[in-house]
């Protein structure tokens, strides 16, 4: 983009709705992360469905949410440089998940087309979404091991089940894991050069919930 002014129109997009004559929306550059930008209609469809750690909301599209977004695609950016790529099964299982989260595939496809949304560019967030996780668990939860007496302390004085044992475990396991991801994460946005188009948010989401 030539300026962090500029609104970057992508399209024209007709939302199917019950009404006689349908609504439009004209998509906009919200972030940019390297060469990449990042736009109103892709995180509205990512939040709608759960994904890239967005929650499905009906209000306006907050700074906070682009972020999340945007580190997302970092995430995603350095699984593809390291040749991470779910296998097919894994795929559709993800598809599925998104499918049943929202009233099965049947339901999903329906409200895609009433949106004038492809199933295509769903499958990619999909996938894409998968990716990012399926790289934390290769570069940070397979190394994230607690020290012993850590778990002890943690655990505190008296006989503990191996229930309780697994669980505070898997609490410290996942505090390791949220703390090498942050520093990473503040390292690759300075390298990206992720940004936020100044003045653009919040900015109502042009996506329906379904």
């Amino acid at each position: 983009m030539a300026t962090w002014a500029r609104v970057l129109f992508v399209g024209l997009v007709i939302l199917g709705f019950a009404q006689p004559a349908a609504a439009t929306f004209v998509d906009a550059v919200l972030a940019e992360t390297g060469e990449a930008a990042i736009t109103a209609s892709e995180i509205g469809l990512a939040r709608a469905l759960g994904l890239y750690d967005l929650h499905a909301a009906a209000g306006p599209i907050e700074p906070a949410e682009v972020e999340r977004f945007a580190d997302g695609r970092l995430l995603e950016r350095e699984a593809v440089r390291l040749e991470i790529q779910p296998k097919p099964a894994e795929l559709e299982a993800a598809w599925r998940g998104v499918a049943d989260r929202h009233g099965g595939e049947a339901s999903l496809i329906a409200w895609l087309a009433r949106i004038a949304v492809s199933q295509d560019w769903v499958r990619r967030l999909v996938e894409g979404d998968l990716r990012r996780r399926q790289f934390i668990d290769f570069r940070f939860r397979a190394f994230a091991l607690v020290p012993p007496g850590e778990l002890e302390a943690a655990l505190g004085p008296g006989p503990h089940s191996d229930a309780e044992r697994e669980v505070v475990e898997g609490r410290l396991r996942e505090e390791i894991v949220d703390r090498a991801l942050r520093d990473w994460l503040t390292e690759a946005r300075g390298s990206a050069g992720v940004r936020l188009v100044p003045g653009a948010l919040p900015v109502p989401t042009p996506i329906p919930l379904p």
